[in-house]
Order: structure tokens, then C-alpha cells, then sequence
């Protein structure tokens, strides 16, 4: 199965207890997971990050750990990541099915970026997880003041915001091209996600302050002439 952790698009990060339930039914079932970890290294909230695999030593065995720097260190343009594999046969069946598919390919500027990054970015991490986080808190309040209908939902970690909008969701018949015709912002559909997504939409934070503010307002404009 497929774990995102911190999840996306809603941001949590899984406690302790619910990491060991998921590892209680897959191994009754024999069950392999693969984590997508990406956005682990935002942390926004008081709640850790708790890695899948670091629960006991049944989750490690079963445990497929993937990372990148691409999103924390803003590095899609140099791509590279790494698959935490603790079996080491699987590992060897893992590796010998990537060469196969040509997916071993990381050049010498990839393996750089990622080591630079992992290394020496702590200091800079810092400082974008406050400005995130301070991005965020802008969202929580202009949205309280000029966007009702519309409850954010604040994550533990990564630069996205889930917003409840299925109050509004019916009565402008789909939120998210509402947005689009109305205001000019393009909003991922919560429909995307599957069941239980209809009604929200999840906003990227992840630009400068003054355009995040010049997009809400837009949104808070469009709502107004509407209603």
C-alpha cells in the first residue's frame, strides 16, 4: 500500500498510535508499504515526524522510505531522492528492477545538490519553515475575515493548506473553477483525491508573501460580487 506521511493534501503528521494500527493490519495481511515522506522536513506543528519504518523493527522490514530535497530545498530542477530500504533482499529486488528500467540515473550535479543540501541547509530550512509558517497564519486569519465559507485546515508540515469549502461548494456549482472563471486562481480540486474530496480545494503557499495576498483577495473579491 501507498502511506503519505506527512499526508498530503491535508498536511498531518501521523501519531505514534496510528503508524502501529497501520502496521498491526499489515502484517496480518502481509501487507508492503511504500512512504512517501517528501514533505517531512516542513514541520510547522509540535507533532514529529515519526518514520514508518523507525516504529519496530516488523515496520522496517516491510518498509519502502522515500525522500527527496526536491520540495524542501526547492531542487525540481536538479531531481534526486532516496528509497530507505532496511530488507536487504528487497532492497537488491528494488535495485535490480530500477536498473532495469533505467530509473539508477542520478549524474554527479543530482548527488551533489542532495548532499549539499541535506548538509549545510539547515540554517536556510529554518528560516523557510518560519516564512511558511507565517504564510500560513495569514491564510487562517484573511480567510476568517474575508472568505466565509471557506475553513482552512492548518497541517503539521509542507506548504499546503486543505481549505473546507463545501459550504460554498454547491451554491457556485464546483468551488474550484469558481475560482478559476472568477478570480483568476487556480486551486487544486479536492475531487482529485477521491471520495470525500468534494467541496475542498487545496492552496499552495509556496510563493512570496505578497502574491499568496494578492490571490486571497482576489478570492474574497469574487465571492463578494457573487453573493
Amino acid at each position: 500500500m501507498s502511506l503519505c506521511n506527512p499526508h498530503n493534501p491535508a498536511g498531518r503528521a501521523w501519531t505514534q498510535e496510528e503508524l502501529g494500527a497501520l502496521n498491526d493490519v499489515c502484517e496480518r495481511y502481509g501487507i508492503l508499504v511504500i512512504s512517501d515522506d517528501i514533505h517531512c522536513d516542513i514541520r510547522l506543528s509540535d507533532r514529529p515526524h515519526i518514520v514508518l519504518s523507525c516504529i519496530s523493527d516488523d515496520a522496517a522490514e516491510k518498509s519502502f522510505i522515500c525522500t527527496a530535497p526536491t520540495k524542501t530545498f526547492n531542487l525540481a530542477e536538479v531531481p534526486s531522492a532516496t528509497i530507505s530500504v532496511a530488507n536487504k533482499k528487497r532492497r537488491n529486488e528494488l535495485l535490480v528492477a530500477m536498473q532495469a528500467s533505467f530509473m539508477v540515473n542520478a549524474n554527479f550535479f543530482r548527488r551533489l545538490a542532495l548532499e549539499v543540501a541535506y548538509s549545510t541547509g539547515a540554517p536556510w530550512l529554518d528560516q523557510l519553515t518560519s516564512y511558511i509558517a507565517s504564510k500560513i497564519d495569514l491564510v487562517c486569519e484573511f480567510a476568517t475575515e474575508h472568505l466565509p465559507g471557506i475553513t482552512p485546515i492548518r497541517p503539521d508540515a509542507s506548504f499546503l493548506v486543505w481549505l473546507d469549502a463545501r459550504a460554498l461548494d454547491l451554491k457556485v456549482g464546483g468551488i474550484q473553477k469558481f475560482f478559476v472563471n472568477r478570480a483568476g486562481v487556480n486551486l487544486y480540486d479536492g475531487r482529485v483525491y477521491g471520495p470525500g474530496g468534494e467541496g475542498f480545494i487545496r492552496l499552495n503557499v509556496g510563493c512570496p508573501r505578497s502574491l499568496l495576498l494578492q490571490g486571497l483577495e482576489r478570492m474574497s473579491a469574487a465571492l463578494t460580487i457573487s453573493s
